[in-house]
C-alpha cells in the first residue's frame, strides 16, 4: 500500500502482525564563518517497528541513529564528527472510524498517543520525556490516496528556548502500475 514517507497514516497491521520500516536520510549544508565556509553533512537511519495488538490498536517504536560531520574550510578534512542515538518515539494508534466503500477504497481515522523519550547517550538526544497526542485520516480511492495528520508534543524540558511543538502534514499519493483488485492486504 502506498503511504507518505514523513507522516503518519491510518493503516495498521492485522492482529499480531508486524511491520518493520527502515528509512535513510542524508542532508548537507554550508555555513559561512570568518575563516571560510564549513560543510556540514548529516546522515540519519531511523528504524520503526509496528505491532498490531488488535485489528484496531497498534504500538510503534521509532529509534533514530545520527552521524554528523563538519568539514574544515580550505582542506576538506573532517574537523569534527558526532554520532549516536536520537530520541526514541513510542506511539500508540487506535482506529476510531473505518469505512471500506470499495475493493480498494477506504476511509479511516486513528487517534495517536505516545511519548518522545531521551536516550541520554548522545548529542542528538534531549533531556526530556515529551507526551504526544494527535490524529490521522487516510482516504484511499482507486489508485490515489490522501493522508492528513496532526501531532502536538508537550515539551517537558525546562529550557527557555524549548516550546511545545505542533506538527501537521498532508500528503497525496498516486499508485502506478497494474491495479490490484485483491481483497487481501497486510493492512486491515
Amino acid at each position: 500500500a502506498q503511504s507518505p514517507l514523513n507522516s503518519n497514516v491510518a493503516l495498521q497491521p492485522s492482529k499480531e502482525g508486524i511491520i518493520i520500516r527502515q528509512q535513510f536520510r542524508f542532508a548537507r549544508a554550508e555555513r559561512s564563518t570568518p575563516s571560510g565556509s564549513i560543510d556540514i553533512s548529516r546522515f540519519l537511519s531511523a528504524t520503526t517497528v509496528v505491532y498490531g495488538v488488535t485489528g484496531s490498536f497498534t504500538i510503534a517504536a521509532t529509534v533514530p541513529y545520527f552521524f554528523s560531520q563538519h568539514m574544515k574550510p580550505g582542506n576538506g578534512m573532517p574537523s569534527s564528527h558526532a554520532d549516536g542515538f536520537g530520541d526514541t518515539v513510542i506511539m500508540t494508534k487506535w482506529r476510531v472510524y473505518r469505512n471500506d466503500f470499495g475493493v480498494n477504497d477506504t476511509s479511516r481515522i486513528d487517534l495517536l498517543a505516545g511519548v518522545r523519550t531521551d536516550t541520554g547517550v548522545s548529542a542528538f538526544s534531549t533531556d526530556s520525556v515529551n507526551p504526544l497526542i494527535g490524529g490521522v485520516w487516510t482516504h484511499f480511492f482507486g489508485r490515489s490516496s490522501v493522508d492528513a495528520d496532526i501531532l502536538y508534543e508537550f515539551n517537558t524540558d525546562t529550557g527557555p528556548n524549548e516550546p511545545d511543538r505542533f506538527r501537521y502534514d498532508r500528503s497525496e499519493e498516486r499508485r502506478v502500475g497494474k491495479e490490484c483488485r485483491s481483497r487481501w492486504s497486510p493492512y486491515h
